[in-house]
């Protein structure tokens, strides 16, 4: 839904060229990090966690007509968290779901999008109804010049760690033919094209998520099942570059902060920390429309 939001300031010359597939994978580590593991700490060590990320998805036409169009695919994403220096497994969650997203062209300025994207969100050894969510994404679009474009709505998601409303809204505005400044929540960028392949950007985003998992102390037979939250920001700059006409490559690096990490049910909270700040990067490739 944050890709989203950013990325739907089309115009009908834009909407045009859904017809054809798109498809991207992505990775993204972040270092080690301190925070504290009170009860479950090994002693003489520093607690820790790390985390590598990989995301994977596709996007397809279901419908183009001419009062609305609509398109659905499947994304899929892997969390591995592993901790040292304290008695919990490495976590593996999962996140698969299926975005369908509803175009609706008022006018040459206005355009209306909502998506709802059904999915599971768990560590996939115990599935049941509570692993089941939605996000869902409501978006105005007007387009007030070709320099300059305005996003209006709100989503429902777990982007920030937990399933909450937030406001998506801002302006995409573009003051040099080489410049394109998006100030869209939550995830605002600066772009430089320094030429028809090559992109530089900096910006900023939420690097969050809610899971259902089984207990991970270590040596422990309860089979009860818990929630774990991971919130922050990542903020940082990188660059894209257009291989071919369609294939995109991307690399970037910055900094995740503001972390914390919660693992709990109704009865016991085996984890409830702040991390310290650490560095992330991630390599990605685009088959761009």
């Amino acid at each position: 839904l944050v890709g989203i939001a950013a990325t739907s300031q089309a115009q009908e010359q834009t909407i045009k060229r859904l017809s054809k597939p798109i498809s991207w994978a992505q990775y993204t580590y972040e270092a080690p990090a301190g925070i504290t593991a009170d009860g479950y700490s090994n002693p003489g060590e520093n607690p820790s966690v790390s985390l590598q990320e990989f995301q994977t998805g596709a996007s397809f036409p279901v419908y183009f007509g001419k009062s609305f169009r609509v398109m659905s695919g499947v994304s899929f994403t892997w969390h591995y968290f592993n901790f040292t220096g304290v008695d919990l497994y490495n976590i593996n969650t999962f996140d698969i779901s299926i975005p369908i997203n509803v175009m609706i062209p008022i006018n040459a300025e206005w355009m209306i999008m909502a998506v709802a994207a059904p999915g599971v969100h768990s560590d996939l050894k115990t599935v049941n109804q509570e692993d089941f969510k939605s996000a869902f994404l409501l978006l105005a679009n007007y387009t007030y010049s070709e320099n300059l474009q305005i996003s209006v709505g709100a989503a429902y998601s777990r982007i920030f760690g937990e399933d909450r409303f937030f406001p998506a809204a801002g302006l995409t505005w573009k003051p040099a033919e080489a410049w394109t400044i998006r100030l869209v929540f939550p995830k605002p960028a600066v772009i430089y094209s320094l030429n028809d392949h090559l992109r530089f950007l900096i910006g900023a985003e939420p690097a969050g998520g809610e899971w259902n998992i089984e207990n991970p102390v270590i040596n422990n037979n309860n089979n009860e099942e818990y929630t774990f939250e991971f919130k922050g920001w990542r903020v940082g700059g990188g660059a894209e570059y257009d291989v071919t006409g369609r294939w995109t490559v991307y690399l970037d690096a910055g900094t995740t902060f503001s972390r914390t990490y919660k693992i709990e049910n109704n009865d016991e909270t085996i984890l409830n920390s702040d991390a310290n700040d650490t560095l992330s990067f991630r390599l990605g490739l685009q088959l761009r429309r």
